[in-house]
């Protein structure tokens, strides 16, 4: 009797935290793929026959991995994808991850994870692109593309100093050094600074001055002092400030 109650007991801590169930490379409903300075940007849309709780999702793929939130497709239009979604049975999600990895080889068309929770029960299902070709040639374009920089922000104080914030992307297939040299001209002083950028990387790179107000200063690459293995680099867009 004593033996019974010992083994009703732990089967019933056992039931506490149940592991989720797992589903392996479902088809999503439909894929889109755009290439920027960012990667490939997937995108996914899918849908459940059961309401589900999304807790979780993430774009998996042959050496890394990104973590993505779920954008509601219910005319809501939120500014920011919530952390958390309830889905109703048979209403689609979007969820879109970048795929960052070096050129020139393929790391193979990612997997989308998502965990989720239907009737308290953990699950957690892995999906395929609809369009797993195109993922392919979306990765060949991402590799004919040069070393970019992006200008992410940047911060000025009254009595002078001032910060600017670079996002470097390389897709490869080798490391770009890029630097940033010491430039005193008029009242724009920065200091030298530099950042190593693995293929198939993005790295921040924050180069420090003493400048007049930040759209009066001159960044180092409007002077030629940016530079990408030794050739002068700048932004993309109509202009910084």
């Amino acid at each position: 009797m004593l033996l019974g109650l010992v083994v009703a007991l732990a089967l019933s801590a056992c039931a506490v935290k149940p592991e989720p169930t797992t589903s392996i490379a479902l088809r999503a409903n439909a894929t889109q793929y755009f290439v920027s300075e960012f990667g490939v940007r997937v995108g996914i849309r899918l849908d459940f026959p059961q309401d589900r709780l999304i807790t979780g999702a993430r774009m998996m793929w042959t050496g890394g991995s990104d973590k993505v939130k779920p954008w509601p497709l219910d005319g809501s239009n939120p500014v920011r994808p919530p952390d958390t979604l309830e889905l109703p049975a048979g209403e689609e999600v979007l969820l879109e991850g970048s795929v960052v990895a070096p050129c020139p080889a393929s790391p193979g068309v990612p997997i989308l994870q998502v965990d989720s929770e239907v009737e308290g029960e953990k699950r957690t299902d892995r999906f395929r692109p609809a369009d797993s070709t195109g993922f392919d040639r979306a990765f060949f374009d991402w590799c004919r593309r040069p070393v970019t920089m992006v200008i992410q922000g940047s911060s000025w104080e009254p009595g002078g100093d001032s910060k600017l914030h670079l996002d470097i992307s390389n897709p490869g297939p080798g490391t770009v050094s890029v630097v940033s040299r010491a430039v005193t001209q008029g009242d724009n002083t920065w200091k030298p600074m530099q950042v190593d950028v693995p293929p198939g990387a993005i790295e921040r790179l924050t180069i420090e001055g003493h400048t007049p107000e930040l759209c009066a200063a001159t960044p180092p690459w409007e002077t030629g002092d940016l530079l990408a293995n030794g050739t002068p680099i700048e932004p993309g867009g109509d202009g910084w400030c």
